[in-house]
């Protein structure tokens, strides 16, 4: 496409100059947006440094990332916001102390007044155990929460209990679960902790869970619940690629679930998205809307059979 010109020789039109500076403006604008949503963005050095403009804030945040508590809080004290300085994509210097594994920086800076949430979709908790042992990562996780942050804080659109079960962290689920993080909802319409590490075939987080304040009817938009993803994921074919402690683990859900009570077959997905509509699931939720009922297929609804 060709560009449009400001002027024409043939009718000397000129735009006038202060539309000119709103269009620009406007360009400005549209293009700071669009690179505050930058879907690359990720927490590393690099983006971390990069976030935060020349000058003093970048004074602040090279102190935090090089681990100079004398440093960081010198230069924060030049800076309007102190050490609740953001930098661009929301990120913080507490984010990255935590990031880095740095539990001496993290108290230092709350201790200074950072606020432990951090900012929107930015929760530095989330990131507590992603470079660390679990040790310091529960340090640090326990600091932010005794400094008041939310244990379950949104971080890249994850909780810290949704990212450790759908990567099959046990370790960090237990550590984090120690701390009240909550297993069974997620953020928002997301699904829960329990549900991903399913949905991901962490079936010995799943067990876990299970056995520790997990609910057996969890389910999320979409339908999906524990009794379709297990019965899913034991199908020879699947079932064969896991690891045999998966594959056991499996074994023990299916088992667990069926003495709880939970349907068997378990109804599809479609099912259970109607019985929520109806306000009828979990089971027993409405009167007359028991387990027998969800169980049946109808005939515009197919229940698989394990």
């Amino acid at each position: 496409m060709r560009s449009q010109r400001c002027g024409s020789p043939r009718g000397h039109q000129v735009v006038p100059r202060l539309a000119a500076m709103a269009l620009l403006a406007l360009c400005v604008a549209d293009v700071g947006a669009r690179a505050q949503t930058d879907e690359d963005d990720a927490p590393d050095t690099d983006h971390f440094r990069s976030a935060f403009a020349a000058g003093a804030p970048r004074h602040f945040i090279d102190a935090v990332l090089l681990g100079s508590v004398p440093g960081a809080l010198a230069a924060a004290r030049a800076l309007p916001q102190g050490v609740n300085t953001p930098g661009g994509h929301g990120h913080t210097a507490l984010e990255a102390a935590v990031w880095r594994d740095d539990v001496t920086m993290v108290r230092a800076l709350l201790d200074a007044g950072a606020h432990p949430d951090g900012e929107p979709h930015r929760a530095p908790i989330g990131l507590a155990f992603q470079r660390g042992a679990v040790d310091s990562g529960t340090a640090i996780a326990d600091t932010l929460v005794k400094h008041g942050a939310h244990i379950d804080g949104d971080s890249y659109g994850q909780t810290a209990m949704g990212l450790a079960a759908s990567t099959g962290r046990l370790d960090v689920v237990e550590a984090l679960a120690a701390l009240h993080a909550d297993m069974n909802r997620g953020l928002g319409d997301e699904q829960s902790a329990l549900l991903s590490a399913a949905e991901t075939g962490h079936w010995r987080v799943v067990a876990w869970m299970l056995n520790h304040g997990g609910d057996l009817w969890t389910s999320d938009r979409f339908g999906s619940t524990l009794g379709d993803t297990a019965q899913r994921a034991h199908d020879p074919r699947i079932d064969a690629a896991q690891p045999a402690a998966e594959r056991e683990a499996l074994d023990r859900v299916i088992a667990t679930l069926k003495k709880r009570g939970f349907p068997w077959p378990p109804p599809s997905p479609a099912h259970v998205m109607n019985a929520q509509a109806r306000g009828a699931w979990p089971p027993g939720a409405t009167a007359g809307d028991g387990v027998g009922a969800l169980a049946s297929p109808s005939s515009d609804d197919h229940v698989r059979h394990f």
